[in-house]
């Protein structure tokens, strides 16, 4: 059996243009399990010019979505427990680095047979 996850997405270089950072792509969908399920991609960051930007939001799973790009500085949410989506980008205005958000952890349902 195998799960592996998604890259993250690009990033930004400092700057007061509008700029536009791609999203990290879905995982493939496991293998050897009952329920194999893909991930779906993140979505665009973007910035326009300097004052305004915003973190994209984590890939989804068909156990939940991910967790929503913000509009503040600071570092991205992390996605929720046990539905394998995507954590968001981060937002600055400033040229301070901040890490997007933690992905949240897979399932894995054992069934016993007797």
């Amino acid at each position: 059996m195998g799960a592996a996850g998604g890259l993250g997405g690009g990033g930004m270089v400092v700057g007061n243009t509008n700029s536009i950072a791609a999203g990290g792509s879905g995982a493939a969908a496991g293998g050897g399990g009952d329920v194999n399920a893909p991930g779906e991609p993140g979505t665009y960051g973007i910035r326009l010019l300097v004052a305004q930007a915003c973190g994209g939001n984590g890939g989804g799973t068909i156990f939940g979505g991910g967790a929503l790009g913000t509009t503040t500085a600071g570092t991205g949410a992390a996605a929720g427990a046990n539905t394998g989506a995507g954590g968001a980008g981060a937002e600055t205005a400033s040229a301070v680095n901040r890490p997007g958000g933690a992905g949240g952890t897979g399932i894995f349902v054992a069934t016993e047979y007797r």
